[in-house]
Formats: C-alpha cells, structure tokens, sequence
C-alpha cells in the first residue's frame, strides 16, 4: 500500500508493502529542491519603484510617481537606471528643507553682467 505524505516543501512517496529495513534503498523519495532566497533590497531606488513581472517573465520595476518601466533583474540590471531617472521624473516630489531661510537675488536692471541685489529673506 502507497501513501503519499504531503510536506510543505515536497511529497515523499512511502510504500508500506516494502520491508522497513533501513539499508533497502528501494523506497523513493523526491528530493526537495533548494529554494533561493531573495536578498533584501538596500537601493534607496527601491523607496520610489515597485517590482513586478511582465508577461514574458523579465523582473520590471514600475516608478511609483510617473509610471515608468525599467527592467530590474538582479543579475542582468541594477538599480542605477533607476536612480538616473529619479534626478529627471516630472512628477518626483522634491524635498525643500523649510526650516531654514532663503535667500532670493535679483540682477539689477542697467547694471553689468552679474550684478545683483539682495530681494529678501523669504520663509517664517
């Protein structure tokens, strides 16, 4: 009588008909496959794009902000197009640090080339 044994990796086959002598390697067993694990992602990329895979099965991120699609395969791409496109998405937040002041100039209308004057101090 076979049985089959459910584990959460891969099933082993048991005949029970066979002796349960522990040198008899007549008794199959399908060896469980090694399972890669997935590194973390450490790219501050990673903070504006999410990863999915397209219908042909290449590894894509998507930038969350835009829409944009770059392939993202670990082995065959980086993140340095990604991060490319950060310093140039239209629609990327741009951070302004608001606690400190800032300082607007003006070039003088008449004057020489780089000339300029203080406008005034802009912020609270």
């Amino acid at each position: 009588m076979a049985e089959n044994i459910m584990t959460n990796k891969a099933v082993v086959m048991v005949d029970e008909s066979k002796s349960s002598n522990s040198n008899d390697t007549s008794q199959t067993q399908s060896v469980q496959s090694k399972v890669k694990k997935e590194r973390k992602k450490r790219s501050r990329a990673w903070e504006h794009f999410g990863s999915f895979v397209d219908k042909e099965g290449n590894k894509k991120s998507k930038c969350k902000h835009c829409g944009q699609d770059y392939y993202s395969d670990s082995t065959k791409n980086g993140t340095s197009a990604m991060l490319s496109h950060l310093l140039t998405c239209p629609n990327m937040p741009r951070d302004v640090d608001k606690s400190q002041n800032q300082i607007g100039f003006q070039p003088i209308s008449g004057g020489a080339v780089g000339d300029m004057f203080l406008r005034g101090v802009m912020g609270d």
